[in-house]
Parts: structure tokens; C-alpha cells; sequence
């Protein structure tokens, strides 16, 4: 079999994100959809790349190729990469515009430079295939690998193709069937290509690629934090979402009434349920799959009545630790939260959760960046007993920026080797917020308080000034993880209290919650 045959075949058996909305009866305007055109109408991007997929299959409106062209050029044209990439499908297809592939290759190019998994994989086949390019083998596992180590299943099948073929890398079987086997989990196209290439090892080949797919799989799942690929026929599925769009279906889904029953952005059969039941009332074909598209009607769902409250739900803190716009803060300040935004020297930015660590009480949000200084991290390996530090944030609803001072009293929590537990004073709000040693480095994370009145009833004595953080490396470790890049620096330079306090405020930002 081909190269060009197989990926043909893989092509025709697997489908667009937009798949996730074909099949749909035609019935009453559903409210959620008149707010879809709405947002699409102001310019959201997001909205109008889920209003061309609502086009193009028929989703509660007449299927019409040109009008769904006509909404993802618009979402491209602002630079949106998923439209970018479902405008590259409509010309690849000649559907709404005219059969175009070097315009296909343009809009691929140009959303696979952004990221999307979808037009590296097509970007792939493009240049396997010579259309609308010249045909070049390695330039194709160039862009299969890029998507295959994001976790896109088409392309860890056309790469195990490439390996299995030698065409673009040298044949290599083994590695060939590993990657095959891990897109045979969501691709039943991959599957039957792995059972043919099967055929071609023996009983020991096919134990090491079992066990080379599972450290691929592990490594793909730690640099993207997803879960690692579902064994065949284990109902949840995610298609191509990333752990921060299945996080805010989640919460949205909840909000709406359909459960699940946690936040994490973890797959489970529960919201795999809750996605089949939302799409049953929408009157879609029952996939289970998360999507953007979907994601976008949910929370179209989700806003569109009551209105968003006025004033956040909750507050707490965090500082900046990039360039980027990345944030870290406490999970617990950004659980439930059907929308974050972060707020430093009077202006307020919508942030996304894009990783969360319940088990170390740690969240990453990322908002638009806005020139705002980063703070650095202590070069020491830890604190020091005794050491004097400064907690800063926005307690108490998040209006005013406060420091406080005290000292480090222990080098762990209760029973919590990740902790540090600290005199300086804390209140409601400085969760997320960070711990800085005598030069204005970051040494921890505010994460809480001991419960006074509990401990009163416990010991009979009221403690004062028992507060808690998370360690320093502990916070690097999971930036570390996520791939986010943060300053560090020696600590051997004191400054004045008032020096830090006015350096923290340059990177300390209050975090909002709407519920």
C-alpha cells in the first residue's frame, strides 16, 4: 500500500473538528446559536469559525458551503488559526470557494505556524502528496511529528506510515508500529494500517514498540498535560483538545446543569456523558467528542442568560512569571470559574487556565500580555529557617495591592513536605500570591491560613500568624513541566522592604472569578 493510498485512506475515515456537529435535524432556533451569530457578528473569531462549522453542517440553519467560507475567512483574516485551518479544508475541498490547493497550503501554513495540530497534520499530507506545494517526504514528517508530539492521532498514524515506509526517515518497523498503535486509540484507519504492518515484525519487534509507545506516550502526555491516549474502546473521547478546553467544557457543562462532577480538565466516562446528553438537547449527532466549536456553544449557553454578574464571585492573587502573559496563581482561586481575568495597575485582561496541579494547589493562567514586569525566582535551593520574607497580593476582594512581612517559622506544613509555613499575615484573597526573600526574589506561593477557631476547638489555645505557602521549587517544577520559561536569580543583593514591595507590584496581579 502507498503512501499516498494509505493517507487517503486515513483522510476519508477520520474527521474535522466540525465533524463533531454533522447529522443535525433541522428544528426551532436554539437561543445559544442566535448568541453564536451574535459574538460573530461583533468580530469574535472563535464565533465565527462555530458559526461556519454550523453552515457547513447544517447545524440549526440551511447547510450552505459559501456562507460557512465566507465566516471562517473572516476568523482567518483576523488571524484565528482554527478558522485559518477550516478555510484551508474549504479550498483543499473546493467547497464555498473554488478548488484552490496552493491556497489550501497558504491557510495550513499559516495556522500550523500557530500551532494547530489539525493544519500541521494537513500541511503534512500536502507536501506528501506535491498539491499545491513540491512534493517533499521530509518536510511532511516534519509537520506529522510537530502534530504527533502535540497528541493528534492522524499524525502519529501518517508518521508511523513515514517510519514503516522509510519515506522521509529511515524504515524503522518498531517505531513505525508505536506510533501506529498510538493513533489507532481514536483512528480506526490507524488501527487497521497497524493490524497490516503487524504482519511485517515479530513477537520481540512488537514488544519493544509496545514499550517505546508507552514512553512516547508518557513524554507527549507530560509536555502537553494531557491524559495519556485512551486503549481502544474506552468511551471518552477527546479528539484534539488540549486539558484547558476540556477544563472550561467541564465548567461549563456543570453550570448549565449536565454535570460533570469535577473541573480537573482530566477525561472521564462522566463527562463524556454530560457532552452526549448536551449534544442530544442540541440535537446533534452524539459523539461525546470536545471541540473549540463546542466549547464556544457552550459558553455561548452558559452567558447568554442570567447576565454575568457585575463584580467577581471570588478573588485571590498571582504574579506574572514570563513575557508571555503566563500568570501562576492557586488552583483552588481559579476553580468553577466560567471566566478569569487578571487586574494590575487598573487594567483588567480575560486570562485561560491553560494547566492546572490540584495535588499541589497550582494554576496557570495566561492572559494577553501587557508589558507588565516578571517576578524571578531565588537561585537558592530553598528557604531558610528563620529567613525574613514579604507576602504580597490583593486581599479582600482584590481592589487594593498589600504587603506584609514575618519569617519563614517552618520548613514544612503539616504533614506537607511541599510547604512552607510562614508569620507573616495573610487574609482572604492573598491565595496565589507571592513569597519574597530579603531581595525580591520568589522563594514560594501564598496558598493559606491554619483555621484558627478549628484549632482553638482542638487545642484550646488560639494560634496567630500560622500561614502556609508553597515552596519555590515546587512552583518551578510545575512551570518546568508545562514548559514555561521564568527568570531565576542570586539572592545576594538585599534590598530595602520598601524596594520589594515596590518591585512586587510591578508583577503581582488580583485574579477574578465568575461563577
Amino acid at each position: 500500500m502507498t503512501h499516498r493510498v494509505v493517507a487517503c485512506v486515513l483522510l476519508l475515515a477520520t474527521s474535522t473538528t466540525g465533524a463533531d456537529f454533522a447529522g443535525s435535524e433541522q428544528s426551532d432556533t436554539f437561543a445559544a446559536l442566535r448568541e453564536v451569530r451574535t459574538l460573530a457578528e461583533q468580530g469574535q473569531a472563535k464565533a465565527q469559525t462555530a458559526l461556519g462549522v454550523m453552515y457547513e453542517y447544517g447545524l440549526r440553519t440551511s447547510e450552505s458551503y459559501a456562507q460557512a467560507a465566507r465566516w471562517y475567512r473572516r476568523a482567518a483574516e483576523q488571524g484565528y488559526a482554527r478558522g485559518q485551518y477550516h478555510l484551508g479544508v474549504m479550498y483543499a475541498n473546493g467547497r464555498g470557494v473554488p478548488q484552490d490547493d496552493h491556497q489550501a497550503v497558504f491557510w495550513y501554513r499559516k495556522a500550523a505556524d500557530q500551532g494547530d495540530v489539525h493544519a500541521q497534520t494537513a500541511l503534512g499530507v500536502m507536501y506528501a502528496e506535491g498539491l499545491g506545494v513540491r512534493e517533499d517526504d521530509r518536510q511532511a514528517v516534519f509537520w506529522y511529528r510537530r502534530a504527533a508530539e502535540r497528541g493528534d492521532a492522524d499524525a502519529q498514524a501518517m508518521l508511523g506510515i513515514a517510519y514503516f515506509l522509510g519515506q522521509g526517515v529511515p524504515e524503522d518497523y518498531v517505531r513505525g508500529y508505536a506510533w501506529l498503535n498510538l493513533g489507532a486509540s481514536r483512528v480506526e484507519a490507524a488501527k487497521q494500517a497497524r493490524d497490516r504492518v503487524r504482519q511485517f515484525l515479530d513477537s520481540t519487534q512488537i514488544a519493544e514498540a509496545h514499550k517505546l509507545g508507552r514512553q512516547l506516550d508518557t513524554r507527549i502526555a507530560s509536555r502537553n498535560q494531557t491524559a495519556p491516549a485512551s486503549p481502544p474502546g474506552n468511551p471518552v473521547r477527546l479528539g484534539r483538545a488540549s486539558s484547558a478546553t476540556v477544563r472550561q467544557v467541564q465548567v461549563y457543562l456543570a453550570k448549565l446543569g449536565y454535570g460533570p462532577d469535577r473541573t480537573d480538565g482530566l477525561p472521564s466516562e462522566r463527562t463524556t456523558a454530560a457532552v452526549r446528553r448536551f449534544q442530544q438537547d442540541l440535537g446533534v449527532t452524539l459523539t461525546g467528542e470536545i471541540s473549540e466549536e463546542l466549547l464556544v456553544l457552550l459558553r455561548a449557553m452558559a452567558t447568554a442568560s442570567p447576565k454575568e454578574p457585575a463584580e467577581p464571585e471570588s478573588s485571590g492573587s498571582g504574579f506574572r512569571v514570563g513575557r508571555n502573559g503566563d500568570i501562576v496563581t492557586n488552583q483552588h482561586v481559579v476553580d468553577g470559574c466560567t471566566r478569569v481575568t487578571v487586574n494590575s495597575g487598573g487594567r483588567s485582561h480575560d486570562a485561560s487556565v491553560q494547566a492546572v496541579e490540584p495535588s499541589d494547589d497550582l494554576a496557570l493562567p495566561t492572559a494577553s500580555p501587557d508589558g507588565g514586569e516578571a517576578a524571578t525566582f531565588s537561585e537558592s535551593p530553598r528557604a531558610s529557617l528563620g529567613e525574613a520574607v514579604m507576602v504580597a497580593g490583593y486581599p479582600l476582594q482584590g481592589r487594593e495591592f498589600n504587603v506584609t512581612t514575618g519569617n519563614v517559622s517552618a520548613l514544612a506544613g503539616p504533614d506537607d513536605a511541599k510547604r512552607l509555613q510562614l508569620t507573616a499575615p495573610v487574609q482572604l484573597g492573598n491565595s496565589g500570591g507571592p513569597v519574597l526573600d530579603g531581595a525580591g526574589n520568589v522563594v514560594g506561593m501564598v496558598v493559606g491560613k491554619l483555621n484558627a477557631v478549628g484549632a482553638a476547638k482542638l487545642t484550646g489555645d488560639i494560634p496567630q500568624n500560622v500561614n502556609f505557602a508553597v515552596k519555590g521549587a515546587v512552583v518551578r517544577g510545575f512551570l518546568d513541566i508545562h514548559g514555561v520559561a521564568y527568570g531565576r536569580r542570586p539572592s545576594s543583593a538585599r534590598r530595602t522592604s520598601e524596594q520589594i514591595a515596590e518591585l512586587a507590584r510591578t508583577f503581582t496581579v488580583a485574579v477574578h472569578c465568575w461563577r
